[in-house]
């Protein structure tokens, strides 16, 4: 299971599925602002610091709890941003090869930037 800590660095993998979801565009730089678990299946959930319009956030299993004021996404919509070659050999491991080319084409791109920046 994907862990994050306050502080990471991490890229959006997706964009939002819903209305609801916590706001992010895939292949986006982000840091980590809060992190929290479920309460019933125990899946990480992290906060890039958007405010929420509702008290409480739903996860997959159907739990319903408190989200201190802030959007939560599980974090398997996250990659750290200095951990790809990892992410990269654990997609290909588990045969996610469209995962697999999202993370090198998304590690290319950020490894373009960092050129860019110096």
């Amino acid at each position: 299971m994907k862990t994050f800590n306050i502080g990471d660095k991490v890229i959006a993998l997706t964009n939002p599925m819903t209305i609801h979801s916590q706001p992010r565009i895939k292949g986006k730089m982000y840091i980590v602002v809060s992190v929290m678990y479920c309460q019933q299946c125990g899946i990480q959930m992290i906060s890039l610091g958007v405010k929420a319009n509702n008290p409480s956030i739903l996860c997959t299993c159907s739990n319903v709890q408190h989200n201190d004021g802030l959007c939560y996404t599980q974090s398997i919509h996250f990659a750290k941003v200095d951990e790809f070659d990892k992410e990269i050999e654990e997609a290909v491991a588990e045969e996610n090869y469209e995962l697999a080319a999202l993370l090198r084409d998304l590690k290319i791109t950020h490894e373009k930037r960092k050129l860019v920046n110096q």
